[in-house]
């Protein structure tokens, strides 16, 4: 088992960031979706700030409906951190933009982000806004990330810190399963590369999303309504209530809930292949035998070599130019 490499991961954490956290603070951009992910990410940002930091959170809010007035008591702005930074998924990468030009009085905090642009012309605008804030810490989960910003970014901004996912705390005695994983991405991070995988094996991603493109479709339009929907109830002021700053008008228990369909589906396994970060880091959590196959941009792969290379039980396919 890696139950000790995966303490040091967190001490790593714990020393870099403990010491900067010492206000009263907001998190902002929690994933008000079903990506189990970045729900495994809040988690462990939670788990953190309860065992580590003494100081109150006073809001939490995703991308959708947070509101500026609630900010401006906090003495530090936390980010919720994942693989959203650049222009992937541009309307998070927005909000810290405003922020950060906005707020120089207060310190930044973005929890550890992978980078990728495809536009790397919009890699030096942001990078600019940054430069010019006073007091902040930009983290990045991987030396390529790392070496991304490092060209237009001083190195008194940048932390290099592992995924704050390894927090949470999964039982250990995880049943062992009977069956292979072969972990397909069906979102926009998915690659084109063509896998052969010799076992028998169930394909499939996390069980939020579905296989079906035609499901896939209806859900994700499914949920662009709900967002909208809560955002104009949102500005209602009779109605202002019926909307949660983290969840929108959808279940509080989300978050809980998709972590655990994650648990329950990875305990049927005990080899996973995976093209998911997140399918790598829950897999080592719960004692899985893990292969990496990986996304478009080598997400699984560039974390692996920052942070993994002395895990047990953790390889990569040939495919990813490792071998």
């Amino acid at each position: 088992m890696n139950n000790e490499k995966i303490q040091n991961l967190r001490r790593i954490i714990s020393e870099a960031l403990t010491p900067l956290i010492v206000g009263d603070y907001v998190l902002l951009d929690v994933p008000n979706h079903c990506n189990i992910g970045d729900n495994l990410i809040w988690e462990g940002e939670l788990q953190y700030l309860k065992q580590q930091i003494p100081y109150k959170c006073l809001y939490s809010a995703n991308v959708e409906n947070w509101e500026e007035s609630k900010i401006k008591d906090a003495d530090i702005v936390l980010f919720h951190g994942g693989g959203n930074w650049g222009d992937l998924y541009r309307k998070c990468q927005d909000l810290r933009n405003y922020i950060a030009n906005k707020y120089k009085n207060k310190r930044i905090i973005v929890f550890p982000q992978t980078v990728w642009y495809n536009d790397n012309s919009l890699l030096k605008e942001d990078c600019e806004i940054f430069e010019n804030h006073p007091d902040i810490y930009i983290c990045v989960r991987d030396r390529n990330s790392y070496e991304k910003l490092s060209k237009y970014l001083g190195e008194n901004k940048l932390l290099l810190l592992p995924d704050m996912a390894f927090f949470i705390d999964v039982p250990f005695q995880c049943t062992k399963g009977s069956k292979v994983l072969y972990m397909q991405r069906t979102d926009s991070e998915v690659s084109n590369r063509d896998i052969l995988i010799t076992q028998n094996c169930d394909i499939r991603d996390w069980p939020t999303y579905s296989n079906n493109k035609c499901i896939y479709r209806i859900k994700s339009k499914w949920a662009t309504v709900v967002i909208m929907l809560s955002r104009q109830l949102q500005k209602c002021p009779i109605l202002h209530c019926c909307v949660d700053s983290e969840y929108g008008i959808s279940n509080k228990k989300n978050r809980m809930h998709y972590i655990n369909v994650g648990i329950q589906l990875f305990s049927q396994y005990h080899t996973i292949y995976t093209t998911r970060l997140h399918g790598l880091i829950l897999g080592l959590i719960m004692g899985k035998k893990v292969i990496i196959v990986d996304n478009k941009y080598n997400k699984c792969l560039d974390f692996y070599n920052t942070w993994l290379k002395d895990f047990i039980d953790v390889d990569v396919m040939e495919i990813c130019g490792n071998k």
